[in-house]
């Protein structure tokens, strides 16, 4: 034996026992040195000390372990509540859009709008000229008024049911008449006057009849004066939500047609994101779920938004397999565009139930 193993031997049975980890880890490192004893034996002074420092570094790295490194990441993972879906390419859509049309034909007075302004719901797109329906609604008031009062006037029946009281009294007095004295009244005189009391009770049928054809009249009238309100009121074209105008496609002085598109109006406030998921991957549930929106805006800035899942399509495209998810997202500083791509991330389950 060497004397480089005598030395390290004699050095061994001088140090104290170890315990517990440590001992573990110098157990490995003795092994470790050991094994490059051997080579060093070998190959020579210069290559042992190469080997020993090479041992070194594998028994930190048994001390330590790759296994630490890989679980710290997990757990950071984990504590960050990464989204259980995202999509890199999800497109910003519209939600509501219209081709705002003129619901009855006539000349196009006014526009009071721009392309690029911002409008309310109700506010006033587009004013037809309303000289004739006012016409029109001026007639159908005062024919109302009439019927009105001719519906209110009860005279007739009051008439008639008098008229009919007088005749029964008279019927009355030529039969007491004939039951004190025989033939005083006779049957011919008795006969005419049963006719008047018929004919007056016909009357009071007829009066009230004439009544309630007169209040028809008066409801009818009512009817006929909204239609015209109506008809003027759609001389008036306004918003049917709020939005911008982004065309126009008439110009004051036009005849606009009924039915046909005046301007061309989209809500900016709140905007849709569509984007595909694979169908096995998707089920029912994401609906409701929290999500954000990532979009990048000029100047490198970036911009985030939250929303929720709003539906999830039951068709899935036989080609790729994938389904179409909808997600609603506000807008309130007009920030995000329709047409741009955007990153959509979607909360998992336990987010979305908090």
């Amino acid at each position: 034996m060497n004397r480089l193993a005598k030395d390290r031997r004699a050095r061994s049975r001088r140090e104290p026992q170890r315990s517990g980890p440590t001992a573990s880890a110098g157990s490995k490192l003795g092994t470790q040195a050991a094994v490059t004893e051997r080579v060093a034996m070998s190959s020579g002074q210069s290559g042992r000390w190469l080997l020993v420092l090479l041992g070194l570094v594998v028994g930190a790295g048994v001390l330590r372990g790759p296994l630490a490194v890989t679980a710290g990441t997990q757990e950071r993972a984990v504590a960050a509540g990464r989204p259980a879906y995202v999509v890199d390419s999800a497109l910003i859509t519209l939600i509501e859009e219209a081709e705002v049309p003129a619901r009855t034909p006539g000349l196009i007075q006014k526009i009071p709008v721009e392309t690029g302004d911002l409008v309310a719901a109700k506010d006033l797109l587009v004013q037809l000229e309303t000289a004739d329906s006012e016409l029109v609604v001026q007639r159908a008031r005062h024919e109302v008024d009439i019927a009105r009062q001719q519906a209110r006037n009860d005279s007739k029946v009051n008439i008639a049911r008098k008229t009919f009281e007088t005749a029964q009294r008279a019927v009355r007095r030529a039969e007491d008449s004939n039951a004190k004295r025989r033939d005083s009244v006779t049957e011919a005189e008795l006969d005419k006057l049963r006719l008047e009391a018929f004919t007056a009770e016909s009357q009071i049928r007829q009066a009230e009849t004439d009544l309630g054809v007169a209040q028809a009249t008066h409801e009818l009238k009512e009817v006929e004066l909204r239609q015209a309100e109506l008809a003027a009121a759609y001389r008036r074209v306004v918003a049917p939500f709020a939005g911008m105008v982004v065309q126009l496609l008439q110009q004051e002085g036009e005849w606009a047609e009924g039915g046909k598109p005046l301007l061309r109006l989209v809500r900016l406030d709140r905007l849709r994101v569509e984007a595909f998921l694979k169908s096995e991957e998707v089920d029912g549930s994401l609906v409701g779920r929290d999500c954000r929106v990532t979009v990048s805006l000029p100047r490198g800035r970036k911009v985030t938004v939250a929303g929720k899942i709003t539906f999830v399509s039951p068709e899935v495209n036989p080609v790729n397999g994938e389904v179409r998810v909808w997600a609603e997202v506000p807008n309130p500083e007009l920030e995000l565009r329709p047409g741009v791509q955007g990153r959509l991330e979607i909360a998992a389950g336990e987010e979305a139930d908090r």
